[in-house]
């Protein structure tokens, strides 16, 4: 195998002749295009999991859960779920850090010639820097630890996410003022795999993306619902993206926190401080 990539790690993936990124432009339907953009590592769009499916093939999958799929002339986004060989992809090591992207189902290299906009299919015939990728590690840690508790403020208005002091299922946090002091804005941090995990309150009520508002529910009784990505955006921010259904948490011009579609904005990102 020419590489043994981390599970639960991000990298960025940089082409060899041109030093522009492979970005998944945040997109969340499938088949929409990925395209090239000057390398910026700290953006969560150009990092992706490459997770291993068998042998020396992986697939390359954005933090929203969208898959590389290489079935077509270009490369598009498809759920990670609903894809074969066309979603996987042997990394053929020519140099440090420096490999070939190679579709199982074709045969052929992820390539970007001619300063394209979009990454494209071809076959290699030849060597040449355009069909060479740079593939790093990322560097952010997130590491939350299972016994703290965190505020959780949003970044457009120093709100933070306040449990209210429920305690029976079904009911909705609310936005207010960050008080650290007070056990109402004080989050457990849980751990569940990868880059997820469970926002859970002193009650043991966990934050629930299973609506278009996320609800309180018994940490114990949900599955992907219950699971948040926690997207690192730099100096202790981050995107906060449910795995159910790969929606962002967002409190623009509302009084509770409410699902929306991801991008970039400031009332989608959220401080994390450690109380």
């Amino acid at each position: 195998m020419g590489k043994s990539f981390k599970y639960g790690v991000l990298y960025t993936i940089v082409n060899g002749q041109d030093g522009r990124g492979l970005d998944n432009g945040n997109r969340t339907g499938p088949g929409q295009l990925p395209y090239m953009w000057p390398h910026e590592p700290r953006t969560p769009n150009h990092l992706w999991y490459i997770k291993h499916v068998e042998g020396d093939f992986f697939k390359i999958v954005s933090q929203h859960g969208m898959a590389l799929d290489g079935g077509a002339d270009r490369p598009y986004l498809w759920s990670e779920h609903e894809g074969g060989h066309n979603h996987q992809w042997r990394f053929q090591e020519v140099g440090p850090k420096r490999y070939l992207i190679v579709n199982r189902m074709n045969n052929k290299v992820l390539d970007v010639a001619h300063n394209a906009e979009n990454p494209h299919l071809t076959v290699a015939t030849h060597q040449s820097p355009h069909f060479e990728w740079i593939v790093r590690k990322d560097s952010t840690k997130i590491g939350f630890k299972h016994e703290k508790v965190y505020t959780i403020s949003n970044a457009s208005d120093g709100r933070g996410i306040d449990n209210g002091n429920r305690a029976r299922n079904g009911e909705l946090p609310y936005m207010w003022p960050t008080d650290p002091r007070s056990a109402n804005h004080q989050w457990h941090l849980k751990h569940v795999e990868g880059d997820f995990y469970k926002i859970v309150s002193h009650q043991g009520l966990a934050l629930d993306g299973g609506a278009h508002k996320p609800y309180l529910w018994n940490e114990h009784e949900g599955g992907a619902n219950h699971q948040w990505r926690f997207v690192p955006l730099g100096d202790k921010r981050f995107q906060l993206i449910n795995r159910m259904n790969n929606k962002a948490l967002d409190a623009h011009g509302s009084n509770e926190p409410f699902l929306a579609d991801p991008h970039n904005a400031h009332h989608q990102q959220w401080i994390v401080r450690k109380v």
